[in-house]
């Protein structure tokens, strides 16, 4: 490759995650989430393996801070060319400023997993938001099938 970023280290940076679904072009976000990593980083073994690995659902953040983390979640997954669903990743630092990590396109949807436990919270079930994504694939991929979705 003949390109690269070079980004600076944030020290002891907070994960924290924004679940978004986008459903006729209006995205809805649940509440942030933060993930305790048992071990220095959230690896595999970290998320499946560790007991000591925590996922704080809300995240002990302020309310006005939680606002403008899930405004910029939405944001990023518009300039991104986001649809259908993601999982938006941010770093907070010390200071209380955040940094856009990743949009995690194909989230985990496992019992474990933050995506379905972060719209829980919000109050959407994991079987309404599969609903809700299935009904959105089908709307923009084939436009007549749509109507014969049952909730």
């Amino acid at each position: 490759d003949s390109l690269i970023l070079i980004e600076n280290g944030i020290e002891k940076a907070r994960e924290i995650e924004v679940a978004l679904l986008s459903e006729s072009g209006i995205v809805s976000s649940s509440v942030a989430g933060e993930i305790l990593p048992g071990r220095q980083w959230y690896d595999y073994t970290a998320k499946y393996s560790c007991s000591e690995s925590k996922l704080l659902i809300p995240a002990p953040i302020s309310e006005e801070l939680s606002k403008e983390i899930r405004s910029c979640a939405k944001e990023c997954f518009s300039i991104l060319g986001g649809t259908g669903f993601a999982r938006v990743d941010f770093l907070l630092d010390r200071d209380g400023r955040y940094y856009f990590s990743e949009l995690n396109t194909i989230p985990g949807f496992t019992d474990i997993s933050m995506f379905p436990r972060l719209w829980d919270a919000t109050g959407v079930s994991p079987s309404e938001v599969m609903n809700r994504i299935l009904k959105e694939a089908l709307r923009r991929n084939s436009p007549n099938i749509e109507s014969s979705v049952k909730q």
